[in-house]
């Protein structure tokens, strides 16, 4: 038998005793978001894992590999590390529960602006202007082209070319304390707290979701809930 194959029959095996749930996938297999282990892509589809065999397309032209790697239009090749999780929306989940698109954006967090270009993110330095003549300051100002002037809100995300990208939020039961990605800024909260959502729900620190329509739901340890983010015109 050679040796490749060996090897990769080694960490198929490794792979299934690990999740008995696990099974092989090509790349035009469905899927939520994938993630890496022992240097191998995972599918997440339905609660369930796949051993990806082949390349996979997301939205905003994201491209998945077998070996823990992705690329966004024909950008570098970023490497997908153990822990995050690569959504097909494009956002990407860090272990700390923190979330952002991986494709170029601009992001209003803590009162500043910054600037993602292929996976590189630093504060916006002076006024960008999108391809409609919209204006953006650094501090969030902005001026449209039919002159009405604003100010972006913390968690209010855009593509470079001012579509809107729908701002996510986690919340996440992490060594028993509720830690919630909340506009772009990781928050922990303390046992007796109870904090509002831009959904309408509230959670508390115990772990606890209260939903709008009075039921209520339990956090699980280490896995995160992505809700609806600030909701903000543009």
């Amino acid at each position: 038998m050679k040796p490749t194959i060996l090897l990769e029959l080694l960490i198929i095996s490794a792979l299934l005793t690990a999740n008995a749930r696990l099974v092989l996938a090509q790349g035009d297999a469905p899927a939520d978001a994938v993630s890496c282990r022992t240097n191998r892509t995972l599918l997440e589809s339905d609660g369930q894992l796949a051993l990806l065999k082949g390349e996979l397309s997301f939205s905003h032209d994201i491209k998945v590999f077998t070996n823990c790697t992705f690329k966004v239009n024909n950008g570098k090749v970023r490497a997908l590390q153990e822990g995050q999780r690569l959504r097909s929306d494009g956002n990407l989940l860090q272990a700390d529960g923190s979330i952002q698109p991986v494709f170029d954006h601009l992001a209003m967090t803590a009162g500043a602006v910054r600037l993602f270009q292929d996976g590189e993110g630093q504060a916006l330095a002076e006024r960008f202007t999108m391809p409609d003549g919209s204006m953006i300051s650094p501090d969030g100002s902005y001026t449209r082209p039919t002159g009405r002037r604003s100010r972006l809100v913390d968690g209010q995300i855009l593509a470079l070319d001012g579509t809107v990208i729908p701002s996510q939020d986690t919340i996440t039961l992490r060594d028993g304390q509720v830690v919630v990605s909340k506009s772009g800024t990781l928050l922990t909260l303390k046992s007796n707290e109870i904090m509002g959502l831009d959904d309408g729900r509230r959670v508390r620190g115990d772990g606890v979701i209260l939903e709008r329509d009075g039921s209520s739901t339990k956090l699980t340890e280490g896995e995160p809930v992505v809700v609806e983010g600030v909701r903000a015109d543009w």
